[in-house]
């Protein structure tokens, strides 16, 4: 409008008409090009969001974040579910109840009553803990203990403990050639949950065990169990017996982690109903050795609606795998679920079924404490950017003091096995993954990255 109102002055008084006229037409091309760049860049902002236009919410500020963090942390899935975490709310109100299981009969009540160990209850609560491993970890209560068999997707050492109350089991990891630190990895890992307050590892003790009890019970045992064929010829070994005998016995001997006869292993509690998530009702739609199910954690590929609650417990569960730089998960692998069976429901348990709504549980541990590899909060291809809120407010708690709380956390003897540096590398990926969250916190709204 200036612009042409000084072309007609300057034709009102002759002469400069022209060259004001020429410079009008520049700065209208201007004008109309900064228009066109600024809608242009417009139309992607809208396509960075998870693609409707009800979730286009005006973007926060930084000074909001911390707020906002806390706003969402104790959301449930409606208000009939408040002080349930996002995903348990979400469990609660979404999940079909004609799959819920029943109440635990009065008779499993009595387990948890003797031994202080719940095998219903997930997640677990921290403040019953220490009873439950107590019991486990006392050799007097351990009645049965027998190799469990070898398969392509469970070539580690384990064994399982069936207790003086025999309707209780425990899972034991040792040490192995193959895999040196899988059991002192699996007591690291239950006691991280529980400094993250996740609270979905079951209940995991560090207890020394005369390398007899195994030994003899592969003697017993052993003949019957066949190998996988590839890992016989990596070991050299002939047999499920020589295999035990090679990678756990004469390796703990090598490495001086026997003394007194005795080697520290990890004990876990087996818990009831476990399922493979895939194989749930909570099952997401996944492609075997294809990372595309990432991609439902970048805010700009929408996902089902159906598959919402997994989604944000994968979220979870990436948060935690990373910060414990455990590489060894996916949706097809070391993913669990307790309940959500499929069908008729109709396969028989060696316990009831779990308790009321489905949940997650976090099994097989044994590779943490290493550098975490193709976990979606690094990844290239895709931007995760959907974080549990609850949990990024624990870790902004934890950035400078995951150490010092693993260390009053741990026994000593499993803090020094494990080692200090391997936990100060937790922290730092804390750091890390604080700043993945500030970046998307730019780029999203904070109701998208921290639902």
């Amino acid at each position: 409008s200036y612009s042409f109102c000084t072309l007609l002055v300057g034709m009102h008084r002759g002469g400069r008409g022209t060259t004001v006229f020429k410079l009008w037409i520049v700065l209208l091309f201007v004008s109309l090009t900064t228009l066109w760049a600024f809608g242009l860049t417009a139309k992607r902002r809208a396509g960075d969001t998870i693609g409707r236009k009800d979730d286009m919410r005006p973007k926060k500020t930084k000074r909001n974040v911390k707020k906002a963090v806390s706003s969402h942390a104790n959301q449930g899935g409606n208000d009939e579910n408040k002080g349930l975490s996002v995903i348990e709310g979400l469990l609660a109100s979404e999940t079909d109840k004609a799959t819920w299981g029943k109440e635990v009969p009065e008779d499993w009540q009595e387990v948890k009553s003797n031994t202080g160990c719940d095998i219903f209850t997930v997640p677990f609560d921290p403040e019953k803990d220490k009873r439950c491993i107590s019991y486990m970890s006392d050799l007097d209560n351990w009645e049965k203990v027998k190799p469990l068999p070898q398969a392509f997707d469970m070539r580690t050492i384990k064994f399982k403990v069936t207790f003086k109350e025999d309707r209780l089991h425990a899972i034991v990891k040792v040490p192995q050639r193959s895999f040196p630190v899988e059991g002192i990895s699996e007591v690291g890992a239950y006691h991280g949950d529980r400094v993250m307050e996740v609270n979905r590892v079951p209940p995991t003790g560090w207890v020394p065990v005369p390398v007899k009890v195994f030994m003899d019970s592969v003697a017993e045992h052993g003949k019957k169990m066949s190998l996988v064929q590839q890992f016989a010829k990596e070991a050299s070994a002939g047999s499920f017996i020589e295999w035990v005998t090679k990678d756990f016995s004469q390796f703990a001997r090598e490495r001086s982690l026997v003394h007194d006869g005795k080697v520290h292993v990890s004990v876990q509690l087996f818990v009831a109903d476990v399922r493979r998530l895939l194989d749930s009702a909570l099952a997401i739609p996944y492609k075997a050795h294809n990372g595309s199910w990432s991609r439902w954690l970048d805010p700009r590929h929408p996902y089902p609606p159906n598959i919402k609650t997994s989604i944000y417990h994968i979220s979870e569960l990436v948060t935690y795998d990373y910060v414990m730089g455990n590489s060894d998960r996916s949706p097809n692998k070391n993913n669990f679920v307790v309940g959500a069976c499929k069908g008729k429901c109709t396969k028989k348990l060696d316990t009831p079924r779990h308790p009321g709504w489905p949940s997650f549980v976090h099994l097989d541990n044994g590779m943490c404490f290493y550098t975490p590899q193709r976990n979606p909060i690094n990844g290239k291809e895709w931007e995760m950017c959907i974080f549990q809120a609850r949990l990024v407010a624990k870790l902004r708690e934890l950035q400078t003091t995951f150490t010092k709380s693993m260390t009053r956390a741990m026994p000593s003897e499993a803090f020094a096995a494990l080692g200090k540096n391997k936990i100060h590398l937790c922290e730092k990926r804390i750091a890390e993954v604080l700043r993945k969250v500030d970046k998307c916190l730019d780029n999203y709204d904070e109701e998208i990255v921290l639902p």
